[in-house]
């Protein structure tokens, strides 16, 4: 299953930069003192210079679950070509994992307000340790809202607070981190494969919780990789 980006959703990517210094030489001599210089520095990085790499990019299972009060209740899920659905009375969410992104839309299916509590939300990676959760509006524009008016829809980006890379433009992600931690690119097809293997199988979760009227809801989304995907991408 192929994953499509949704309309109004964006994501932002920083790329990697390579910077070669400047190299000032007025005579014949100098520009021949640096030109072996050159290709060594050619030789030791050829891993680093633009060009195409291979990332990877996963299929996943989704269960899910909504505790009140110690009580846990399973939700009924669903998978479409795009998104992996989760559904109950309260509101949908509509998740769509990819390499630097996992997005999420929030619909509000009550006749009240809801409210999410970010601050106590947060993703737990596959060895079970907890992450504070980076949150961010995925609409040029728009502010930051924990609240979802009723029949609204709210449009997050999610990834672990402590892996987001800094930028000019402030936190960020690349094109090629993995959703279950680390970064690939690697030079061939069956390299990138091979380095993400192990991954099959293994489950990272996020925990949302929601308020709505006077109960606190805690939603509890489990991704599980069903399968891997080679991606090409355009590495500079």
């Amino acid at each position: 299953m192929r994953k499509r980006r949704a309309r109004g959703l964006r994501q932002r990517y920083v790329d990697l930069k390579v910077h070669a210094p400047e190299l000032h030489t007025t005579t014949a001599t100098g520009r021949a003192a640096w030109l072996p210089l050159l290709a060594l520095a050619a030789i030791g990085c050829s891993a680093c210079l633009a060009g195409y790499r291979w990332t990877i990019d996963y299929d996943y299972a989704i269960s899910s679950f909504r505790s009140l009060s110690d009580v846990e209740t399973r939700l009924a899920t669903e998978a479409d070509t795009d998104d992996l659905i989760v559904h109950d009375e309260i509101a949908r969410f509509s998740f769509r994992v990819e390499p630097g992104s996992i997005l999420v839309s929030i619909r509000n299916g009550l006749s009240t307000d809801l409210r999410l509590d970010l601050q106590d939300a947060y993703y737990v990676d596959i060895d079970g340790d907890m992450h504070k959760l980076f949150v961010s509006a995925t609409q040029d524009g728009h502010e930051l809202s924990a609240n979802i008016a009723p029949e609204a829809t709210l449009d997050l980006f999610l990834w672990p607070d402590d892996w987001m890379r800094d930028s000019s433009d402030g936190p960020s992600t690349w094109r090629a981190d993995s959703p279950l931690g680390g970064l690939t690119v690697e030079g061939s097809r069956a390299k990138a494969l091979a380095a993400r293997e192990s991954d099959i199988g293994r489950s990272f979760e996020i925990v949302l919780p929601v308020l709505a009227g006077k109960h606190r809801y805690v939603y509890r989304f489990r991704f599980t990789v069903t399968e891997l995907h080679a991606k090409r991408i355009w590495w500079a």
